[in-house]
């Protein structure tokens, strides 16, 4: 609860910097709410969370990666999942899948560094948004996305995508398959 709590002040905080309309995070600004002074020339970008042991945590607005699989007219497995900048795997088993609901588990820094290298082998930045073929329609798809060192892009994979693009999911697929999972604990 003291989380949901903390979550909800940070929103406000976020919404209040919102508000002010400032456009530059070195501009200085104070506002006085209710006798309280506020800093508002915080963004969102730059603020750190205090876990509950004090220590500073970084907020990352995007994830290393996402990989998800969508249904089909048959028993295709459908999941979604994303792995943060630290190593932190969110996993939902949404159909056909042996792990069904979410999940969390951590990689290694050796499992974190063979998928950048597979997204750079593959020159995953290089590849086109999407391969589809509209005309057919029970066809799954898998989205990927990947955002490193200040690159981002997204693929939608239903029809005729690059073999090399297939050699990722794999990757993804067997260090997905050596970890220990955790069940999630929803904060909703």
């Amino acid at each position: 609860m003291n989380k949901l709590v903390f979550y909800i002040s940070l929103f406000l905080i976020a919404l209040t910097i919102h508000a002010c309309g400032l456009k530059n995070a070195s501009e200085t600004s104070e506002e006085i709410v209710e006798g309280v002074k506020i800093d508002t020339s915080l963004t969102l970008e730059n603020l750190e969370l205090i876990d509950s042991v004090s220590q500073l945590v970084p907020v990352t607005s995007e994830p290393l990666l996402t990989y998800a699989r969508s249904y089909c007219f048959g028993m295709c497995p459908v999941f979604k999942s994303s792995i943060s900048q630290d190593g932190k795997v969110s996993y939902e088993g949404i159909n056909f899948v042996d792990k069904m609901g979410k999940h969390e588990a951590l990689i290694s820094a050796s499992q974190k560094d063979s998928i950048i290298q597979k997204v750079l082998d593959i020159n995953y930045f290089e590849l086109d948004s999407a391969y589809d073929n509209e005309f057919i329609m029970d066809i799954p798809s898998v989205k990927t996305s990947v955002n490193m060192e200040g690159n981002s892009h997204n693929v939608l994979d239903r029809y005729q995508s690059p073999k090399e693009l297939k050699k990722l999911y794999k990757v993804l697929d067997d260090i997905f398959a050596t970890l220990e999972w955790e069940p999630a604990i929803d904060m909703e």
